[in-house]
């Protein structure tokens, strides 16, 4: 299948269902495939991947196979539990090599992994991927000298990607899961998704925070923000949760103050910019609200989430004219953000621009799916 320029999208359906395979491509008990089934797909996509970058392809003659009876996902819904399966395990060995040189694991169990290879090419790969993509890995970190693995996530982080500037780019998604599009665009960064501390006795206590906050449990998260700043290890990220747990409280003040001390520490990040703006909107400051997301929008242009906070605060003052300036420009350069189109479409309609605005309504609903629902 052909996407957007210099975007390929595969269809991995094609290379599971093939006849007269050594092993099961796909498991009877389990929602995923085995790993022979990763292997094939792994196969077809390096070969295409391979036609335009130099890659290390890990071939049938690089692994062997052992058979292991496994339960899976699917057997304990079963009364009396399902029996364990045969499942081919392969193990890469010989030409190929890879080490990993950092991991970690974050409270919103995603967990970023990054391995090196001596015997593979000078190139390098990052992997947003779901828990399709963990049986992959063994292949792809000896295709690659460098090879990043973001997961269980459907969302592409343009940041990380700006940052490491990866020679490939994949995002592997189940289908199951393109019931509707992934927000690319939001306002945890990818630092706040994936390289956060949660070990630290301040990371410990934000991971507290975090799931209380997860479970909108909102008073009890923001009770369990007090005394976080005087924790061993405590720094921006923590204090970036817990202001936006005490906003969600409804304790503004104490979010702005939080907020503040998140942008003292890190003044850079456009994520700590948003809370300091979100927080000041609540809290009665439009003005400062204004400025702060002028600030994120203007330190990281990949991610709409601060572009549309801007937009919301110059809507709600009326200052119809900056906002569109700003929605203006800004869906030049992003495009796939349905909250950006919204802003826009009203702002359109306020300065009577109606032909304009019914496009703007269209694009929305397209990127929400609306239009492919209402096909169907």
């Amino acid at each position: 299948m052909d996407g957007a320029e210099g975007v390929t999208l595969h269809d991995a359906l094609p290379d599971l269902a093939v006849a007269d395979t050594p092993f099961r491509t796909y498991r009877r008990n389990d929602t995923h495939w085995t790993d022979y089934g990763a292997y094939l797909n792994y196969q077809a996509v390096s070969r295409r991947v391979a036609l335009e970058t130099k890659i290390g392809l890990v071939t049938p003659d690089d692994f062997s196979v052992e058979l292991k009876n496994a339960f899976g996902d699917l057997s304990i819904h079963r009364v009396p539990e399902g029996a364990p399966e045969l499942i081919p395990i392969l193990t890469v060995g010989g030409r190929h090599h890879a080490r990993t040189v950092q991991k970690n694991t974050t409270v919103v169990r995603n967990r970023l992994i990054r391995m090196e290879s001596d015997t593979a090419p000078e190139t390098s790969a990052f992997f947003f991927h779901d828990s399709y993509g963990t049986a992959q890995a063994k292949f792809w970190a000896r295709s690659f000298s460098r090879t990043s693995f973001a997961g269980v996530t459907h969302r592409v982080y343009f940041d990380a990607i700006d940052r490491d500037k990866p020679d490939v780019v994949f995002s592997i998604m189940a289908e199951h899961r393109l019931f509707q599009r992934p927000n690319d665009h939001d306002h945890w960064t990818f630092e706040d998704d994936f390289e956060s501390d949660c070990r630290s006795p301040a990371g410990v206590k934000t991971a507290k925070i975090l799931v209380l906050y997860r479970q909108q449990k909102l008073t009890e998260a923001a009770e369990a923000a007090a005394g976080l700043d005087q924790e061993a290890g405590f720094g921006a990220y923590h204090a970036r949760v817990a202001a936006q747990a005490y906003v969600a409280a409804h304790r503004y003040d104490d979010g702005v103050a939080m907020s503040q001390t998140a942008l003292s520490l890190a003044p850079q990040s456009p994520s700590n910019l948003w809370m300091a703006a979100y927080a000041s909107v609540y809290a009665g400051k439009p003005q400062d609200a204004v400025t702060l997301a002028t600030w994120a929008v203007a330190t990281d242009r990949f991610n709409g989430a601060w572009a549309e906070l801007l937009a919301s605060v110059l809507i709600g003052l009326g200052r119809w004219d900056d906002a569109a300036v700003l929605l203006e420009n800004t869906v030049l350069q992003i495009d796939d953000h349905p909250e950006l189109w919204r802003h826009l479409a009203h702002v359109r309609d306020m300065r009577g621009q109606l032909t304009a605005r019914d496009e703007a309504r269209a694009k929305a609903a397209a990127l929400d799916g609306q239009d492919l629902r209402l096909a169907s």
